[in-house]
């Protein structure tokens, strides 16, 4: 870790996964909610994970159940 950042635990999601963000913003064709910057479809993917974009999943739960979540 750098000097700078030696006060942080640990980097937020933001700037742990910015590439994944990045990737997925530049694909996402789909509308955003007001104040998002990626739509539904897109934040479903960063947090479920993605294969075919190469997005790492981020939680451990059933898909269906992340429709209610």
């Amino acid at each position: 870790m750098s000097p700078q950042n030696n006060h942080l635990q640990r980097p937020p999601a933001a700037v742990l996964y910015a590439d994944e963000l990045a990737k997925l913003k530049q694909n996402d064709n789909a509308p955003c909610p007001p104040g998002w910057q990626l739509s539904l479809p897109a934040a479903r993917a960063f947090i479920l994970g993605d294969s075919a974009q190469n997005i790492s999943r981020k939680v451990v739960i059933s898909p269906p159940l992340s429709n209610v979540c």
